[in-house]
């Protein structure tokens, strides 16, 4: 990537600064690419593994999803799933994988 960043900087006669600038902003439309998640995603991830995730690292707090889910934004579960994957990241759920699965679990119940 840094090459073409070069490149297209040369090309337009800018300097390194703005080659390394317009890489950045590249690496970041890459990254929230990869990082963009649908609904039918989150459906589709593993209940099983989520419902080991959930009793792992959940239900220390959380006895049951279904007491959670009363307080989930969205009339589907589409729009449900998506409300949790905006929140769980700051909630001790980093993990995307793991995340998508818990999620699957909660909504499966």
């Amino acid at each position: 990537m840094r090459h073409i960043a070069i490149g297209i900087a040369a090309a337009l006669g800018l300097g390194l600064g703005a080659a390394a600038a317009y890489e950045k902003d590249a690496d970041k439309d890459e990254v929230k690419a990869e990082a963009e998640v649908t609904a039918e995603d989150l459906l589709a991830a593993d209940v099983e593994m989520g419902a080991e995730g959930y009793a792992q690292d959940c239900s220390g707090c959380h006895a049951t999803p279904a007491r959670i889910m009363r307080g989930v934004e969205g009339d589907t579960p589409e729009e449900q799933a998506l409300w949790l994957e905006g929140f769980l990241p700051d909630h001790y759920a980093p993990e995307a994988e793991m995340r998508a699965a818990i999620i699957a679990y909660m909504l499966a119940d």
